[in-house]
């Protein structure tokens, strides 16, 4: 037998979508925004809008962010100088000093929003397939 034991993840699929529509955004703003390079491993929330939003509240779900996101728009909360939410209503980046435009081009489905394969998956595929093969010596030595 094996033990499976994984860490609770913050973001959630729906964050992403959170954020177009409690700003009212054309676009689905990418992992990127919270997440190091995309990478929604955990830890890898600290991009300085991600951070600013902690300290507002914002505690991984849907509720703390829409609250945290106006809190910040009311103190103008500012990580590279211009207002975060300024900044992504105006499509930029707002953890970049600068009006780097916020890129679009991958689908947040395969970011934040995807589980991806977790450590629990692996562990799990990894038993099957070793009971399979014990399973199978077993015959095998069975037949001999």
């Amino acid at each position: 037998m094996f033990l499976a034991i994984s860490a609770p993840a913050l973001a959630t699929p729906r964050l992403p979508g959170s954020v177009k529509q409690d700003l009212g955004l054309s676009y689905t703003p990418q992992c990127s925004l919270c997440h190091i390079r995309g990478n929604t491993g955990a830890g890898t929330e600290i991009q300085p809008f991600a951070i600013s939003a902690r300290s507002f509240g914002f505690a991984g779900d849907p509720n703390t962010l829409r609250t945290a996101l106006q809190q910040m728009a009311d103190a103008g909360t500012d990580s590279d100088g211009v207002s975060d939410v300024t900044e992504l209503l105006r499509g930029t980046d707002p953890n970049v000093d600068g009006a780097v435009p916020f890129s679009t081009q991958s689908d947040p489905s395969y970011g934040c929003a995807s589980p991806g394969v977790s450590g629990t998956a692996l562990l799990v595929v990894l038993g099957a397939w070793l009971l399979y093969r014990q399973a199978r010596r077993r015959e095998g030595a069975r037949f001999r």
